[in-house]
Parts: C-alpha cells; structure tokens; sequence
C-alpha cells in the first residue's frame, strides 16, 4: 500500500498488517509522529484500491530493527461511503 503524510511532498509504500473497518496496523521503515494524517492508498484486493484518510494513534519500533508499526484510526467523517462499504465487505466477506 502507498501512504503520504499530510503537507508532506514525499509518499512512501508499507506493508499492510491487519485491517478493519476502523482502522489499520502498517509497518513502516520511518517513524512517524502520533497524530499525523495520513493519506493512504489501500489495495483490498485485486483491481480494488481505496483511497483513505487515518490519523497515527500508536507507534512502535520494531525489536532488533529499523522498522515501526503502527496503528491508524480511519477519519470515518472523511470516508465515501462506498470506501466503507467495500472496506467492511473485505474485513467481513460473505461465505
């Protein structure tokens, strides 16, 4: 997935850890400060990619390297409501 910190010219990939509808677990190879927004471009599945706004709410280095997770907070009151939708249908599929 591709993140770009708001105000920020440059983006950066990271790797999707877990997601739900309100939020989700990246890990990163910079740190980035609590409460930044974060523009990010989420691929949910093949040819379905969702553009997101999330908010840091918690930061942590990696033990042993030069790595971060982090947990992100979905602004929902910035969402489209068919980004919602279609981020609940991936986290609850249907069987």
């Amino acid at each position: 997935m591709k993140f770009k910190i708001k105000d920020s010219l440059e983006s950066g990939g990271c790797l999707a850890r877990d997601i739900s509808d309100g939020g989700i677990k990246i890990n990163l190879n910079e740190f980035v400060p609590l409460h930044s927004e974060v523009n990010l471009e989420v691929q949910l599945a093949t040819q379905r990619i969702v553009d997101c706004v999330a908010r840091i709410v918690w930061i942590e280095k990696m033990p042993f390297m030069d790595r971060y997770q982090a947990g992100l907070e979905f602004d929902n009151n910035r969402l489209e409501q068919d980004v919602k939708i279609k981020i609940h249908g991936y986290t609850h599929p249907r069987h």
